[in-house]
């Protein structure tokens, strides 16, 4: 494992898996964008509607920071969240303004957030792992194990 120094407060070990150097770097690339992405006013209303604390919303910030770069980087991927963290990713929905700008300027495209239970989702996941077995087993690789406490 490689571990990486800070970018701004978030600290990262990851793996180098991929076939190349090129791919790691572009993970390096989109992680750092992704990390660096102000979410000020998304984790100030968060916390107020969640009752959350400063380090308690910091934590939801850097995994939902962490699921939104496998999402990048694995768009034939059906990734699942199945956190505390997706209400976190909601209240960034909503800030449709926000949500907008990154998927454009960071994920150049845009993330859909589907329900796992909703028949959208349905034809994504159908087959081969789900999409929870998934988002662990690339986490994993990437960052190391998953917090439990918050992911559950």
């Amino acid at each position: 494992m490689v571990l990486l120094g800070s970018v701004t407060t978030i600290s990262v070990v990851m793996a180098p898996f991929f076939p190349g150097e090129k791919k790691l770097s572009k993970f390096h690339e989109v992680f750092a964008k992704v990390t660096l992405f102000d979410l000020t006013d998304v984790k100030r209303a968060y916390a107020r509607k969640h009752g959350l604390t400063t380090e308690q919303v910091d934590q939801h910030e850097q995994e939902l920071k962490r699921y939104l770069t496998l999402c990048i980087m694995y768009p034939e991927v059906c990734l699942g969240m199945f956190s505390l963290v997706d209400n976190l990713w909601h209240e960034f929905v909503c800030h449709t303004p926000k949500y907008r700008q990154f998927c454009e300027s960071i994920a150049g495209r845009f993330l859909d957030h589907i329900p796992t239970g909703s028949d959208a989702a349905q034809p994504l996941s159908s087959s081969g792992p789900s999409p929870r077995q998934q988002t662990i087993a690339l986490y994993e690789r990437h960052f190391g194990p998953m917090d439990r406490t918050l992911w559950r």
